[in-house]
């Protein structure tokens, strides 16, 4: 929004961006659409958090990674269809987050409990794992792996699975939710989808109709993680793009192509598609210019991508839509190895978009340089 203060989630349609407003509060974000154009994600209430938990951390509006106006007040699921802008339950706690929905109509995130459970602050109240609707209203928790005590869904698909992550301690840090990556099978019991080694920051982000998952995982003593796949009941390491230390599979197709991040080690971040074995950078896809393509979100069937970018020029961090050159001849191969050099705003807002710190909590700091 003008001035940086405020982030409203949006649908983009037909060449126009839709505010969808919230649920009485000054911010909030999408998270995904299904085929029929309904949307989930979170928005705030009016109402205070009166445990000051900071999930509104998550909403970044500077270009330097600073929270926005109003972050004081509840977040909650919600879903937007046909206009109407509905909020979703939680498990009798106060805050909540839808971040995928599929086409039978139900949502996948995470809410919050009624129960204390001696969380490391500023968490207070338990929060798990949840499934909402297909009836309206309806909720159900999707419980913790065996010996876990928390649980978060990140992706869900057609036939009711749900994938995600689990972890032993209440907390909104990236260690307490992701000792196992998961999947919770037509709502059944976690199953551990396995590590590359390491024992936290292991997650399972996307399924497809065919149960293929994409996700990451800490290599043997968790210094850096890498982005996997999972089918047939085997992980398999995707590995990075050539000078990179990590990344992430963020998002995955009915044909099996993932999209995801690699990054090196200074936070340089470029966006990638991996198929038929091989990773490739999104960035020698397209036509050279100031335009660098740092992120990749989600993939749809016909293989088009959206993600974010980041203009040389102009300095401003943008999303983008991708669109394959089979189809529109729009872009051109590039031989030439991309290599971003990001300024230290852009590489702090990307790690402090990602939802509850995934890559550390928020941070609130006054260090980075400005644009």
């Amino acid at each position: 929004m003008p001035g940086n203060h405020h982030e409203l989630p949006s649908l983009w349609r037909d060449g126009k961006i839709i505010n969808l407003g919230t649920v009485g509060g000054a911010n909030g974000g999408s998270a995904t659409v299904n085929d029929s154009g309904v949307v989930v994600g979170a928005a705030q209430s009016a109402k205070r958090d009166p445990f000051g938990e900071g999930w509104a951390y998550s909403l970044v509006c500077k270009a330097n990674g600073g929270p926005c106006r109003g972050l004081q007040n509840l977040l909650l699921g919600f879903q937007w269809k046909n206009g109407v802008m509905k909020q979703l339950p939680t498990l009798g706690g106060n805050n909540g987050w839808a971040l995928s929905n599929n086409n039978r109509g139900e949502a996948v995130g995470v809410a919050e409990t009624a129960y204390r459970g001696h969380c490391a602050r500023p968490q207070v109240l338990v929060p798990e794992a949840v499934v909402w609707g297909p009836q309206d209203g309806e909720i159900r928790e999707l419980p913790p792996f065996k010996g876990d005590k928390v649980a978060i869904a990140w992706g869900n698909n057609d036939l009711g699975d749900a994938v995600g992550s689990s972890g032993p301690k209440c907390g909104l840090s990236s260690g307490d939710y992701s000792a196992h990556g998961v999947l919770w099978r037509h709502r059944g019991p976690p199953i551990d989808l396995g590590t590359l080694g390491g024992v936290t920051n292991n997650y399972g982000n996307a399924i497809n109709n065919h149960e293929q998952i994409a996700g990451e995982s800490d290599l043997t003593g968790d210094t850096t993680a890498h982005a996997t796949i999972w089918q047939n009941g085997v992980l398999t390491d995707l590995g990075t793009l050539p000078g990179d230390i990590s990344s992430s599979g963020n998002a995955i197709n009915d044909q099996g192509q993932v999209v995801g991040q690699s990054c090196d080690a200074s936070g340089n971040c470029r966006a990638f598609i991996w198929q038929d074995g091989a990773m490739t950078d999104l960035n020698t896809l397209i036509a050279p210019g100031p335009i660098e393509l740092l992120y990749a979100k989600g993939i749809s069937s016909d293989g088009e991508i959206v993600g974010q970018g980041f203009n040389k020029e102009t300095h401003r961090v943008f999303g983008f839509l991708a669109i394959p050159s089979s189809r529109t001849g729009a872009f051109k191969q590039s031989t030439a190895e991309t290599r971003p050099r990001l300024p230290s705003y852009v590489r702090s807002a990307l790690l402090d978009r990602s939802l509850f710190g995934r890559y550390g909590i928020a941070r609130n700091d006054n260090s980075r340089d400005k644009p």
